[in-house]
């Protein structure tokens, strides 16, 4: 994914719920001691995204525990799309769209920038 592999060449640690669980392990404790452990939340949102309950309870936890939530909005999605509760958890939080390929290295840039 190239916005694991442009911050993991900045130096910062990156953990991605689909590749750092290995299958014999629970997954639930995995991902809740990552977000305890992380500084900041990376939500990629889209269709898939915002309808994952537990996607949604990674946010809720993240948010939670004050941690800086970063949502992209990728390609077609928009927050019309979003089921209004997590509208409105993430109302208060600037997003950076990713509408399509040719604007993502600005777009990463941008993100970069504001990130911790």
């Amino acid at each position: 994914m190239w916005l694991r592999d442009r911050r993991a060449e900045q130096g910062f640690n990156v953990w991605i719920d689909e590749q750092n669980i290995d299958v014999a392990v629970d997954w639930q404790e995995e991902i809740g001691q990552a977000l305890i452990e992380c500084d900041a939340c990376i939500a990629v949102l889209d269709a898939k995204y915002v309808n994952s309950e537990f996607c949604r309870r990674e946010l809720s936890m993240a948010s939670n525990r004050k941690k800086w939530l970063y949502p992209l909005v990728y390609r077609a999605f928009s927050f019309d799309g979003m089921p209004p509760g997590l509208e409105y958890q993430l109302s208060n939080t600037q997003a950076i769209a990713f509408p399509e390929p040719a604007s993502d290295s600005a777009n990463l840039e941008q993100l970069l920038v504001v990130m911790p």
